[in-house]
Formats: structure tokens, C-alpha cells, sequence
């Protein structure tokens, strides 16, 4: 049995340079301890019913907080995101960064990113899933 630190996040999206920079941030005062089986933290394995759970509720709150955000920061920058196009590359960013996420990393890997966003492997996945995502929403050189 492995005991994993719960602990609630909210994803964050901002606009830096152009470019939609993705991090979590933690609250202290929603940490939780939660007993797990040994090596069911793969979402992809079908795991555990609390790995399902974490599963379908991350991929919800991390798509709507990223929408939040990243319009929040157009908005402030100036911009309406509706009338210029970029709420469809926001809803396309933070629909991949969710799913991607999700899909590339185990339960407890999300978890350490609430920890430590540096945390390895998650932070080299994270960072591929970035690398994804980003350039779904940039245009593609030589497309007529």
C-alpha cells in the first residue's frame, strides 16, 4: 500500500508572450491522504476506482481553470478573446492540455506536479504535452 499526498489544485494558464504558460497552483488547506494500492496509478490501466475518479474530475477542472485563465489574461491584455478568434485557440490549448495530460501521465505524477512542478518524470512529460498542445494553436509555416 503507498499513501499519496491529495492535494486540490487549480490549473493556470497565462499568456506569456503570445504563448499560452501552464502551471498549477496549490491550496495547503485542501490536503488530503489517500490510500492507494501499489502500482495502480496508471489511468490508462483502468486502475483503481479512486484513479477513475481523480481521472474524470482532472480532466474537467484543468480544461475549465485553463479557460478561465487564458481569457482573463486576454481580456486584461486588451483583447476580446470572441471577437478576435482567440477563445476557439484557447478551447483547443486547454482541451489538449487536459486530455494530453491525462493520457501521458499517471495519477500520481499529476499529483507531484502540485508539489513540485519540477518533479521528474511529470515535468518532462508536462513539457511535451506543452510542446503538443502549443502547436496545434500556432500556424503551421507553408499552409495556403
Amino acid at each position: 500500500m503507498t499513501r499519496n499526498l491529495i492535494i486540490g489544485a487549480t490549473v493556470v494558464a497565462v499568456i506569456v508572450a503570445g504563448f499560452a504558460v501552464y502551471r498549477i497552483e496549490t491550496s495547503p488547506k485542501e490536503a488530503a491522504i489517500q490510500d492507494q494500492p501499489a502500482g495502480s496509478s496508471m489511468p490508462s490501466d483502468g486502475g483503481s476506482a479512486y484513479n477513475q475518479a481523480f481521472i474524470k474530475s482532472f480532466i474537467p477542472a484543468t480544461h475549465d481553470s485553463c479557460v478561465k485563465s487564458a481569457t482573463n489574461q486576454a481580456k486584461q491584455n486588451g483583447s476580446d478573446p470572441a471577437s478576435t478568434g482567440t477563445d476557439k485557440k484557447i478551447e483547443t490549448y486547454c482541451s489538449c492540455m487536459a486530455d494530453e495530460m491525462a493520457t501521458a501521465m499517471s495519477v500520481s505524477e499529476l499529483q507531484s506536479l502540485t508539489l513540485d512542478n519540477k518533479s521528474e518524470p511529470a515535468a518532462t512529460k508536462l513539457k511535451t504535452v506543452l510542446q503538443a498542445c502549443l502547436a496545434k494553436i500556432q500556424p503551421q509555416s507553408g499552409a495556403n
